[in-house]
């Protein structure tokens, strides 16, 4: 409902995607009791944190529209907003291909330089060939050290795939 979506906003438990629809979970691990601290969540701790990333594809697209947009516009419309190729999902679901990490340090003062405190990627999280899911777990064992705050960013690449109006509405 509108409530739960204000939540989620708010506690920044969200991400988005330009694309696909794409199912991701970004959880940072406690060490005593595999306990997820949600994604948007914001700790203090000394220890270098463990993370868990999990992605799940997008479904496959059926060809053509699904009966309920065929319904509600006239054809030579959705041929003209869509190509004919509505968001027609199928059973199947594409392959997440890696997890990419971005790590993020705020600046200590006004003159530091920025372009090394942002690692775009920081790692590169290889996923298994022949899942379409993909589960990373990964480390930052520069945390400690650093003595720095840090904001880590997950970013699923999924297999490419054809597109129709990639062009938008130009």
């Amino acid at each position: 409902d509108r409530g739960a979506i204000w939540d989620a906003l708010e506690s920044k438990e969200v991400y988005g995607t330009s694309g696909d629809r794409i199912l991701l979970w970004f959880d940072l691990m406690r060490e005593s009791n595999d306990e997820r601290v949600p994604m948007g969540s914001s700790i203090v701790r000394n220890l270098a944190p463990q993370f868990e990333v999990r992605a799940l594809g997008a479904f496959e697209q059926k060809p053509g529209c699904p009966a309920d947009s065929l319904s509600a516009l006239p054809q030579d419309r959705l041929q003209r907003l869509c190509g004919g190729e509505c968001y027609h999902p199928g059973d199947l679901r594409k392959r997440i291909e890696r997890i990419e990490i971005v790590r993020i340090r705020p600046q200590i003062s006004a003159d530091e330089p920025v372009e090394a405190l942002i690692e775009d990627p920081w790692k590169v999280l290889p996923c298994p060939p022949d899942e379409v899911s993909c589960t990373v777990r990964f480390s930052d064992p520069d945390y400690s050290a650093g003595q720095r705050d840090s904001v880590y960013y997950a970013r699923a690449i999924q297999a490419a795939s054809d597109t129709v109006n990639g062009a938008q509405l130009r």
